[in-house]
């Protein structure tokens, strides 16, 4: 059985069709898992399934959400002073349980460093400030939204300096000293984990 994980970009927002912007995607998106009558589950549970430690029905089609970058747009909904209201990820995933009454939950992968979305913000959303982490715990707790670990500092190309040993960007495959992965695995989990009461990943607990 294979089982896709789907990635959207909550900030992806060019315009307000299916391929302008992430948003109205899932929007689509989750009315098409509907019809098809495909089964959502969160990235723990296929993992857990992943490792054998529990049983999926194989009569089933399921899917996992991911949300990269983690921005406010996963949780909040949000005045585009271009392209006008847009619903949240999160609003969105509750209009679908609301209507459907089916399970939905998705995660959130947000990048550690306070310094590196604040970077980001100028670099990549023309200074709107919708890169904070204030909405973690919220999200956490909703039952819906999970936040996870998507490194210290994304290796982005417009950081001036980023944690890896030559301060080479944008592939995590050149992550490949113990000193780098600390930073980018275990600190930023730490980080999260700080930002998040009762939140416990499974990176910051590991030692070597």
């Amino acid at each position: 059985m294979k089982i896709p994980v789907l990635t959207y970009h909550a900030n992806n927002i060019t315009g307000n069709d299916y391929h302008t912007n992430d948003l109205v995607a899932l929007k689509y998106d989750l009315q098409l898992f509907d019809k098809l009558n495909l089964t959502v589950i969160s990235t723990h549970t296929l993992i857990k399934w992943l490792n054998k430690e529990v049983n999926l029905d194989t009569s089933n089609n399921y899917l996992v959400l991911t949300f990269d970058d983690g921005t406010e747009l996963d949780l909040w909904d949000w005045q585009h002073p271009y392209q006008g209201f847009q619903k949240s990820a999160f609003t969105l995933m509750q209009e679908f349980k609301q209507t459907t009454g089916r399970y939905i939950h998705a995660t959130s992968f947000v990048i550690a460093s306070p310094e590196t979305r604040a970077i980001l913000e100028k670099t990549c959303l023309a200074g709107h400030k919708i890169w904070g982490d204030s909405w973690w715990q919220e999200a956490e707790e909703s039952s819906i939204l999970s936040i996870e670990n998507h490194s210290w500092d994304h290796l982005h190309h417009t950081i001036e300096n980023v944690y890896q040993k030559d301060n080479i960007k944008g592939d995590f495959s050149v992550i490949d000293t113990q000193d780098d992965a600390m930073k980018q695995i275990i600190d930023a989990s730490s980080y999260i984990n700080s930002q998040i009461k009762n939140k416990h990943t499974k990176e910051a607990n590991q030692t070597s």
